[in-house]
């Protein structure tokens, strides 16, 4: 302590494309402390460009990987974790949600884009919210859950995704209006509007919104299957574009129409895993969709096998592939003991290597629901 007091520093009068670069290798706190100053530094250090340059560099760190397990078939009625994992390492660390469950509460993550978490959620197990969540900055924001207004027994399906090369994202919401109907509803909540007012009716191939969708470039896509006894079709991908509010059907390559589908996204390009299996084993055949103008071409790239049922979620982490092999093993005596075991690695397709991220047992029946990559970023909520 002293009585005498401090200097007053002016800051150099550099240009602003050198303060830039100094804000770029700064920690977080020092960029959200600098933004609440003014509003000039609030202008410039929560634009589109800045955001986009801090998320870029950040990315070359590595990205996490969200794998969300839980017990029962049912995720509205399961006690439910998810594992923070780094994808170079295997190293977990804690995921802190910005909210309470109790025992009667449930959340799923709908999705994760450029830095922000999606989650559906009830505390109390009654009513729901819809959470848009930054785990870096910590801000959060609620979004209400137009469910409520449906009727109950219905399907609700949800998709997360940005507008490309914006700071404003879109949350979907495919329902039928009751449990008879033939056809599904797609309503739209936008950063920007900030309500569900976009309605749009969806056509007869976009049969729900398969929960296990991926996003490119402001476009949603799930794969759909028609089971009708009388209208029998093989399995297809349905797209929902945000901008131009258009559908859009695309057929599965015809080497890859049995079994299984994942859809996962690699350097900006949509592809697919036809799994071929059973319960213990399978096969996957990676295709990357090459689309022009006028039609939808399919590549076959590589393919790769796991231990596990066929219908195990993967995803894509700069061209390498991050596969879970789950097994599940009972031991039929007094204590009538089960376990589940998870075997997560990253497989290198380009050279062939496997490095082992996480051996996991638990001691019950466990299932993987889903698995989302995360790169850190400053986006908004």
């Amino acid at each position: 302590m002293s009585d005498v007091p401090p200097k007053r520093v002016n800051i150099p009068d550099l240009p602003m494309e050198i303060m830039l670069e100094i804000f770029y290798l700064c920690d977080v706190s020092t960029i959200l402390n600098t933004r609440a100053t003014c509003r000039f530094w609030r202008k410039n250090l929560s634009s589109y460009a800045f955001l986009e340059e801090i998320a870029r560099r950040w990315k070359s760190k590595g990205c996490s990987i969200f794998a969300h397990f839980g017990y029962s078939s049912d995720w509205t009625k399961s006690l439910d974790w998810v594992m923070n994992m780094s994808a170079l390492t295997g190293e977990t660390s804690p995921l802190h949600f910005p909210f309470l469950l109790t025992a009667e509460g449930w959340f799923q993550i709908v999705g994760v884009e450029n830095g922000i978490v999606c989650i559906r959620y009830s505390s109390m197990g009654n009513k729901s919210y819809l959470l848009t969540w930054n785990p870096i900055s910590r801000y959060s924001k609620i979004i209400s859950d137009p469910n409520k207004h449906y009727c109950e027994g219905c399907a609700f399906l949800y998709s997360f995704l940005y507008y490309p090369n914006t700071l404003d994202y879109a949350l979907l919401h495919v329902y039928m209006e009751n449990p008879d109907s033939s056809t599904c509803v797609l309503t739209m909540y936008t950063s920007f509007r900030r309500n569900w007012n976009v309605t749009v009716p969806c056509p007869e191939n976009a049969r729900r919104l398969n929960p296990a969708y991926v996003s490119v470039n402001g476009v949603v896509y799930w794969v759909s299957v028609i089971t009708d006894e009388e209208d029998i079709q093989p399995p297809y991908i349905v797209s929902f574009n945000i901008i131009t509010y258009s559908f859009d059907q695309i057929s599965l390559p015809n080497e890859g129409l049995q079994g299984s589908h994942t859809l996962l996204v690699r350097s900006g390009h949509l592809c697919v895993a036809a799994n071929i299996g059973d319960d213990y084993s399978y096969n996957s055949v990676i295709w990357q969709l090459d689309q022009n103008s006028s039609s939808f071409n399919w590549t076959k790239l590589f393919s790769y096998s796991g231990i596990g049922p066929s219908y195990i979620p993967a995803t894509i982490v700069d061209d390498d592939i991050i596969q879970i092999k789950e097994r599940h093993l009972e031991v039929e005596d007094i204590h009538d003991f089960r376990f589940t075991h998870f075997h997560i690695r990253r497989y290198s397709p380009v050279t062939g290597s496997k490095k082992t991220l996480q051996w996991v047992n638990y001691d019950n029946v466990v299932k993987l629901w889903t698995l989302h990559k995360f790169y850190p970023g400053l986006f908004p909520v």
